[in-house]
Parts: C-alpha cells; sequence; structure tokens
C-alpha cells in the first residue's frame, strides 16, 4: 500500500526505482549489490523500526551488514520509556512500539558488525495531548570490516 502511494506522489525514474517487496524478504538486499556492484551503500530507516521486535531489527540489520562491508545504516529510535506509554496517538490507530533503545550501543551487541558511530537526541518533551514523545535519537552506524 504504501509503495502505491509513493508511486502516485513521487514517480519513478532512472535514478529513483521502488522496491515492491516486504522489508524481511532479503532478495532485495541481494538485487541491490548485483546492480550496484562496488558502490557505497547508504541505509536510511525513518520512523520505522521501532514498530518491529527486537528479532526482526535484528534479522534485517544483519542481513545489511553481510551484504554490504562499509554501509551506513541510519534510523530514529524511541528510548524504552516510549514502550511503556505508547502515546495516545499510537493507540487511536491499533499501533505499538515494540522497540525502543537508550543506548545505541545495545545495537552492537545485536549485529556484531554494526558500529555506532553517533547517536543524536532529536526530541526531548514533545506534548501530545496528555501524553509526549521524548528522548527520541537519531543513530548512525558503520558496518566494520569485522565481526
Amino acid at each position: 500500500d504504501v509503495i502505491s502511494l509513493r508511486h502516485k506522489l513521487i514517480p519513478e525514474e532512472d535514478t529513483n526505482k521502488h522496491i515492491t517487496k516486504s522489508m524481511f524478504d532479503t532478495s532485495w538486499l541481494d538485487e541491490l549489490r548485483q546492480k550496484h556492484k562496488g558502490c557505497h551503500f547508504i541505509f536510511v530507516f525513518e520512523r520505522v523500526l521501532m514498530y518491529f521486535d527486537k528479532t526482526q531489527v535484528s534479522f534485517i540489520l544483519n542481513n545489511i551488514a553481510e551484504r554490504f562491508p562499509k554501509a551506513e545504516i541510519f534510523f530514529d529510535m524511541c528510548n524504552k520509556e516510549s514502550l511503556k506509554t505508547n502515546f495516545g496517538l499510537l493507540r487511536n490507530f491499533g499501533s505499538r512500539f515494540k522497540m525502543g533503545l537508550n543506548n545505541g550501543h545495545e545495537i552492537e551487541f545485536m549485529v556484531r558488525k554494526l558500529k555506532l558511530e553517533d547517536q543524536r537526541q532529536y526530541l526531548n518533551y514533545v506534548p501530545i495531548g496528555i501524553q509526549h514523545m521524548d528522548n527520541w535519537s537519531l543513530l548512525k552506524f558503520k558496518v566494520a570490516d569485522y565481526a
């Protein structure tokens, strides 16, 4: 559904192709690697990973790290406290955060090839009705040459 909407809003071009597969169908990673041999890869997950559990996040990040040496991975993540509050807006849509991080180094234990390069807090107490979102981080990882 998201890709259908994206097709309407942002048409495909030669340099901007849409991938209509689940993030967890890793065949798209193999296709990217095959089509762009020797290229530097940057993966950006915006407002996505916190909706999946630790096993799922570990799965996709490990698959990227195995296939793309020296790639960079950026994503945002709520803190663990946000898992408890799951602010009202999400509940209204039946959504729920499943994963949170208090420290980006936690990812290094899940994905041995990833090394945290930067973590920056970008939200600090944003009121949403009677609740709030706080302590969100933007994280930058690099795939290391060693496991």
